[in-house]
């Protein structure tokens, strides 16, 4: 349904890649949503903020379960994981998650700063930040630029997608960006 939706607010037709989608909305892909809310109950569970009978599934940190004083100590213990099905589960999921975060965002003082800071951590490894002038104007206008950018409106580009049968324009010559802007006469 994001797709879908994405495909409406972009107009970028069925064949445009799925990056392409996300690069033109800027939104953050449901996999990465899901992500976020993970680390939040993380959080949580790192701030004692929720039921025990949630925190008592999770383990204990390194720290606790040594005398020594270790760069990891501020990180949690993977559980021993036999079988793939466990291991992709939650709570070892959210564990090597949240052991790779950095700690100046592990230590947000608030649950509303945390999340405002691992949006952004995420957006950066997503690259989710279009141009502002990707939606200046008509709206029209946009959606040809749209497609435009990322090849999905003239011919050679249909060509490829097996939409249409000739690459040609209509003066007979190949028509891609540059011959549509540069060198059609009829153009």
């Amino acid at each position: 349904m994001q797709l879908l939706a994405a495909r409406i607010v972009s107009g970028l037709p069925i064949f445009a890649s799925k990056t392409s989608l996300y690069y033109e909305t800027g939104w953050i892909p449901l996999f990465s949503r899901r992500k976020i809310a993970r680390l939040k109950t993380m959080y949580k569970v790192d701030k004692n903020i929720i039921p025990s009978y949630i925190r008592d599934i999770f383990p204990d940190k390194r720290g606790k379960a040594s005398s020594y004083t270790t760069k990891n100590s501020q990180n949690y213990s993977l559980p021993k994981c036999r079988l793939q099905l466990y291991k992709t589960s939650f709570v070892p999921t959210v564990i090597s998650e949240w052991n790779t975060l950095p700690q100046e965002i592990r230590d947000a003082p608030s649950l509303k700063t945390f999340s405002q800071k691992i949006i952004s951590h995420v957006n950066e490894i997503n690259n989710n930040h279009p141009p502002e002038y990707f939606s200046h104007g008509d709206r029209t206008l946009n959606i040809l630029h749209t497609k435009l950018r990322h090849n999905c409106i003239l011919n050679c580009d249909l060509h490829r997608y097996n939409i249409i049968d000739s690459p040609l324009c209509t003066c007979g010559k190949i028509e891609d960006t540059y011959h549509y802007f540069f060198s059609c006469v009829k153009y």
